[in-house]
């Protein structure tokens, strides 16, 4: 799926505002690539929510990109919320450590 989004959107992934925090000091070419991927994570996730229409916690998204890290998607969701681009909902589910799970839906 993700790169379905990333082949038929690669021309406006440039267009969101770039969220790596660099607590690594990467450099360079290093650093280069890993804004690139985090830019890539918010468009294929901002993608995802557009597309399926529904609101969905972080796990949910998860099952849509098996190999992101989850730390990364966290990020990603909470990046476009701040970016008034999705929104938190009122719906709470119990997560997958028994905790309860806000869902976020696109704005």
């Amino acid at each position: 799926f993700r790169s379905y989004l990333q082949q038929k959107k690669l021309n406006t992934l440039n267009t969101y505002l770039i969220m790596f925090y660099n607590t690594i000091h990467a450099e360079g070419a290093q650093l280069h690539l890993f804004e690139s991927l985090a830019k890539s994570d918010e468009a294929a996730i901002l993608q995802l929510y557009k597309i399926t229409k529904k609101p969905m916690c972080w796990f949910e998204v998860k099952n849509y990109f098996p190999n992101m890290n989850e730390c990364s998607l966290k990020r990603a969701i909470t990046n476009l919320k701040n970016k008034s681009q999705l929104k938190k909902t009122d719906i709470k589910i119990l997560g997958s450590f028994g905790k309860p799970c806000y869902k976020y839906q696109i704005i």
